[in-house]
């Protein structure tokens, strides 16, 4: 089961740095906050990032993370298992760039 941990952590570090750069080329276009919220729109591109990898390796890869790691079954719905590779995705870059580290 570590393995598929490790799998998921390297991919999302992978597709989190991807995202860092459609973040750059989109930077003129999408903006810093959003509304009065405290979301950024880096984040936003993040998760649509993920989305279409997880998307890719839901859907045609025929990848199935919940599986891999213990959680769900051969028969997990294919939006569960997109919704977790997004999860995994935000929590490698938010890990990677240490904000879950800091005290």
């Amino acid at each position: 089961m570590w393995e598929a941990v490790l799998v998921l952590a390297i991919g999302g570090l992978a597709v989190s740095r991807i995202a860092d750069v459609v973040n750059e080329l989109l930077s003129s276009v999408v903006p810093e906050k959003l509304g009065p919220s405290s979301l950024s729109g880096a984040r936003v591109v993040l998760w649509i990032v993920a989305a279409i990898f997880a998307y890719i390796a839901v859907q045609n890869v025929h990848y199935n993370a919940l599986a891999s790691v213990g959680i769900g079954n051969a028969d997990t719905s294919k939006i569960w298992n997109i919704l977790f590779m997004i999860t995994a995705t935000d929590f490698a870059d938010m890990f990677f760039k240490r904000r879950l580290t800091r005290a």
